[in-house]
């Protein structure tokens, strides 16, 4: 689900587990890492976090549970619009807008973007 979703566990004063309340989408795990490490004509892809989630501890402690850390180059996570994370990404990592590639699971956020 997404952490906005999880109101009843912040109200509560829980936090989300991963792979209890939050779960990757299947074969995601594996896709970033055989990029990553694969070699060929993808060896050099860069992969950075773009989230607009009110949630910033929680998806940072994500991040870390589910040991994806490693794999993003630049994580931006802080309430707003996409339009903000990709320009702090694009100053950051000098990779020109169209030569980046965006997955979003929320229409909203791909259009933003």
């Amino acid at each position: 689900p997404e952490l906005y979703k999880l109101r009843a566990l912040q109200r509560s004063g829980g936090t989300p587990v991963a792979g209890r309340d939050v779960k990757l989408f299947s074969g995601a795990l594996e896709v970033l890492t055989s990029i990553r490490e694969g070699g060929g004509p993808l060896a050099d892809t860069r992969f950075a976090v773009a989230s607009r989630t009110s949630s910033v501890e929680w998806a940072r402690d994500l991040l870390r549970q589910f040991d994806l850390e490693g794999l993003f180059e630049q994580i931006e996570i802080f309430p707003g619009d996409k339009s903000r994370h990709f320009k702090n990404l694009r100053k950051k990592t000098g990779v020109p807008y169209d030569e980046m590639l965006f997955f979003d699971d929320a229409l909203l956020d791909a259009k933003e973007a």
